[in-house]
């Protein structure tokens, strides 16, 4: 079985051998040759978090390999976790509400992508990004307004270890503020997971704070990225960066019309 840390370090992979790993749903090939690496995947859910697979897992029919064509016999490998590349609608199994001028804090747990990455002296080139669990598209708003979204089934958790931490989950803490006059039911909003960093901790990969701030169904919310580890995961170091530029506040609609009810 591989640790947390051994599947998201570097790591040499001779020509003629071939590695293979179960990340989440993934299971993960990558085989080199001298000047070529090829990938291949599936996906099938699993029961082991993380773990490296099985000797004798059998590597997929030829069609399905991924080729790349290197300039150099000498590469190191790197598997780097990664949020997805467009924001998560949060649909909590539990409503929670929230009365005018109160605060929560909640926790998610979002299964990341991985990053294939290969390094030589000559360059280095990222070989794919593939989701450890495939998450379903939808759409965010109106046809005015809207875009194009993941979808996310989980709990929303008021505090965290009522979840062990996994190799392929980033927890995210949101604080959310309803400023304003009316009630706010927290069951499906939008977090934007393409400003938000990563970083490792030895309780599991954490994201920075998001600060939602509700201010009525015809405004939209005020939202704050901290850019630094929660307080939870003091002395975690950064990981990954960021997919899009750090906008460390914004505007944006965060909660579905059907989250609001007047007071």
């Amino acid at each position: 079985m591989a640790s947390e840390r051994e599947i998201w370090n570097s790591f040499r992979i001779s020509p003629g051998d071939q590695r293979f790993w179960k990340i989440g749903d993934l299971h993960l090939w990558i085989q080199v040759e001298k000047f070529d690496v090829s990938l291949a995947w599936k996906h099938a859910r699993i029961e082991g978090p993380g773990e490296e697979a099985d000797k004798d897992e059998l590597p997929p029919e030829a069609r399905k390999w991924t080729r790349w064509i290197l300039e150099s016999s000498y590469f190191e490998f790197e598997l780097k976790p990664r949020f997805p590349e467009r924001p998560v609608i949060i649909e909590a199994s539990t409503a929670l509400h929230l009365p005018r001028g109160t605060s929560a804090r909640i926790y998610v747990h979002v299964p990341v992508w991985v990053e294939v990455i290969a390094k030589s002296p000559a360059q280095t080139v990222t070989l794919a990004e593939v989701p450890s669990i495939i998450l379903s598209r939808t759409w965010f708003g109106d046809q005015q307004e809207g875009e194009l979204c993941y979808w996310l089934a989980t709990r929303a958790q008021l505090k965290t270890g009522q979840r062990p931490p996994s190799p392929h989950r980033v927890i995210c803490p949101i604080q959310i503020t309803n400023s304003s006059e009316s009630h706010l039911k927290v069951q499906d909003f939008c977090l934007h997971v393409e400003y938000l960093s990563i970083f490792r901790h030895k309780a599991g990969f954490w994201s920075d704070e998001t600060r939602v701030t509700f201010q009525g169904i015809e405004q939209v919310s005020a939202v704050r990225v901290a850019g630094v580890p929660p307080e939870e995961a003091r002395g975690a170091g950064l990981l990954v960066a960021p997919r899009s530029s750090v906008r460390k506040s914004f505007a944006a609609r965060i909660f579905s019309t059907l989250n609001w009810f007047p007071a």
